[in-house]
Parts: C-alpha cells; structure tokens; sequence
C-alpha cells in the first residue's frame, strides 16, 4: 500500500469512499441525511481542495484500488488569537474491510508531513461521539479533546 496525492482518475473511487462513509453516519445521526445534490457538490469541492495550496487530498492505493483517503486543509482562527492557522483534517475514510490495517495511520503521517512543510504545527479533527470507531482511532493517534459543540432542536 502506498499514499500519494489524489489525482482525477481517483475520483471516483473517492466518491465510492465518501458515499460509505455517509451512509454509515445517516445511520447513526438523522442530521447527516444528504442534499439531493450532495454527491455533486462533494465531488466540485474535492476538485477545488486538488487545485488549491492550502488543501490536500490524499489517497491510500494498493495498486490502483483507493482503500481510503483523507482530506486536510490550512485554516484561519479569528484574528483575536495569536495562533493564526491551524491545520484540520475534516475527512477519513477508509473501505471497512481495510479497517484496522494501518491506513489510517498512513495517510495520518502524510499529512503531518505535509502540515508541518506549512509550519502548521496544531491539527484539529472532528468526529461524532457517536462514532466509536473514529472516536477510537483518533485518540489512539494521540488526538486530545477540545471542546464540546452541542445543539438544541427548537
């Protein structure tokens, strides 16, 4: 297995990734229900992360099959911080029979790599408490808590 950045002929396969990996938080949140138009959106934002600087969008291949990939991406705090940027990888997947197999893991190292020739040096993650598998994952990863974001339905 091999992680190099995502390229056109990725796509789709990348889009197989995405749509497992929102059809498994439906199931365990009503909120991730999809737009009708979703899918399209998705994908011209995966196209707008390949062609920019402050995105990256790696794939983990084993030949030219994509077990997963990750999405990262520089972003900006409030100008109120000293701490002006911060690194945030806002999407992992992985094909569940890879799962626990070190690809993850892999395209992790690549994107610290990658954040730190940035001079990133915070990573952000979010991750539903009802997911106990990411939950799992990234504090095996060394990921701390930060902070709670809640809801209330009215």
């Amino acid at each position: 297995m091999r992680v190099a950045r995502a390229e056109e002929a990725h796509l789709p396969q990348i889009m197989e990734r995405w749509t497992e990996l929102m059809d498994m938080h439906k199931e365990i949140d009503p909120h991730f229900v999809l737009d009708p138009r979703g899918r399209i959106t998705f994908e011209m934002h995966l196209r707008s992360c390949m062609a920019s600087e402050k995105d990256i969008l790696l794939v983990a291949l084993e030949k030219d099959e994509v077990l997963g990939y990750m999405l990262a991406h520089i972003s900006k705090r409030p100008p109120v911080f000293e701490e002006k940027t911060f690194g945030e990888i806002s999407d992992l997947a992985v094909r569940k029979d890879h799962w626990r197999k070190g690809v993850g893991e892999r395209m992790l190292k690549t994107a610290l790599k990658w954040f730190g020739s940035k001079g990133i040096s915070r990573i952000e993650v979010r991750t539903s408490p009802k997911n106990p598998v990411a939950m799992a994952f990234w504090q095996k990863q060394g990921f701390l808590d930060h902070f709670h974001a809640m809801y209330l339905e009215i």
